[in-house]
C-alpha cells in the first residue's frame, strides 16, 4: 500500500528480507519513490528500481521491449510485487537518526556478469556485505 505524506510525496514504505547467504533472514528497511510535488525525479527513481526488481526476477534484459517482456512487467497493482524474489546489492551507510545500515543499492539484472551463477546456486561463500548481490524478497510492509 502507498504511503503519503505531509509533504504530498508518494511512496511505498518496504520491508526487504535477505534470503540466502551469511545474511538470510535480516530485514531492510527502503522507501521506494511514486511521486513528489517537487518535480518526477523521485518517481522516475521509484519506477526505475521495481522495473529492475521484476527484470531480476524475471531474468529479463533490460533493454528488452519485447511483447513478452512487457507483459512480465505489467503488475496489475503494487500488492503483486509482494514477495518478489531479486537479487540486490547491499552496502552499508551511515544515517543520522539509526546510524549505520544497509541500504539496497540497486536490483541486479541479467547483464551483471555474476546473475546466472547468482540465480542457479543457493549458497555463496562468505564476502563482505557491501559487494555481494543478494537474494532478498519484498513482502511491502
Amino acid at each position: 500500500m502507498a504511503t503519503c505524506s505531509e509533504s504530498g510525496a508518494v511512496y511505498l514504505d518496504c520491508e526487504f528480507v535477505v534470503m540466502e547467504g551469511p545474511w538470510a533472514k535480516r530485514k531492510i528497511w527502503s522507501l521506494i519513490g511514486l511521486h513528489s510535488p517537487k518535480g518526477d525525479g523521485w518517481k522516475n527513481m521509484g519506477r526505475g528500481f521495481i522495473k529492475a526488481m521484476i527484470n531480476s526476477a524475471f531474468g529479463l534484459d533490460p533493454e528488452d521491449n519485447s511483447q513478452l517482456a512487457q507483459q512480465r512487467r505489467a503488475i496489475p497493482s503494487l500488492k503483486s510485487l509482494d514477495g518478489l524474489e531479486f537479487l540486490a546489492v547491499i552496502n552499508m551507510e551511515r544515517d543520522e537518526r539509526f546510524g549505520e545500515k544497509n541500504v539496497i543499492k540497486q536490483a541486479v539484472t541479467k547483464e551483471h556478469k555474476d546473475y546466472a551463477k547468482l540465480m542457479g546456486q543457493a549458497a555463496q561463500p562468505a564476502q563482505p556485505m557491501s559487494q555481494q548481490p543478494m537474494a532478498v524478497t519484498n513482502p511491502w510492509g
